[in-house]
């Protein structure tokens, strides 16, 4: 007598292919490592950037209105305004704030605040701070294609992988229920059967009967 066998059921510890691991503690929306060290030294280029519209500014005698006059210069407070910024910038790559693209954005045109009033007194360093501001910006909207997201599951996927719904008996994987058949079945895996079954069988015909 041939008994047909249930096929192999897949290991479903045996890893699926997907996509790379991100690190730990990754949240939708961050930048990866890459992008952060992009816009943190995109904002430590404008650090310098204002400072040397600073020494511009000294050396030709062009007053903007956060240095003002040499002979009467803005409070140190003042002076350090667009410094500010830049280290508000700076601080939130270096700390990953969440949605960091979306307030190195915000923070960039408020930068771009600082150039307006220089517009009345100097328009060349008027035009190199919305420049240093500009800059900022297009490089936090390319940031945003650098941001984890959510992965959709697979249909099915947890299927044969998770546990079944119900209380406490029915905590059983879907694979598990695909032996359910063989194991009751004492011929098909290997089990001697019972003595019930024994006498159940018909006895096989003896060779001198007719």
């Amino acid at each position: 007598m041939t008994v047909d066998l249930p096929p192999p059921v897949p290991d479903a510890r045996t890893p699926r292919s997907g996509p790379p691991a991100v690190p730990y503690g990754v949240r939708p929306g961050d930048l990866t490592l890459t992008w952060r060290f992009v816009v943190m030294f995109g904002w430590m280029f404008a650090f310098f950037a204002y400072a040397a519209v600073w020494q511009a500014s000294v050396q030709l005698g062009i007053a903007t209105w956060w240095l003002g006059p040499r002979s009467q210069p803005t409070p140190l407070l003042i002076r350090m305004i667009p410094f500010f910024i830049v280290i508000v910038g700076g601080m939130a790559a270096v700390y990953n704030v969440r949605r960091l693209s979306h307030v190195s954005i915000g923070v960039a045109l408020v930068s771009a605040l600082v150039a307006l009033p220089d517009f009345s007194r100097s328009v060349g360093l008027a035009v190199v701070e919305l420049l240093i501001s500009g800059s900022l910006v297009v490089l936090s909207v390319a940031s945003l294609a650098g941001r984890y997201r959510l992965a959709l599951a697979e249909p099915g996927a947890n299927q044969m992988t998770g546990p079944a719904q119900g209380n406490g008996s029915d905590h059983v994987t879907e694979p598990d229920r695909v032996n359910e058949p063989a194991q009751a079945n004492g011929v098909a895996t290997g089990d001697a059967p019972s003595s019930s079954e024994a006498w159940a069988r018909p006895a096989p015909p003896s060779s001198g009967s007719h």
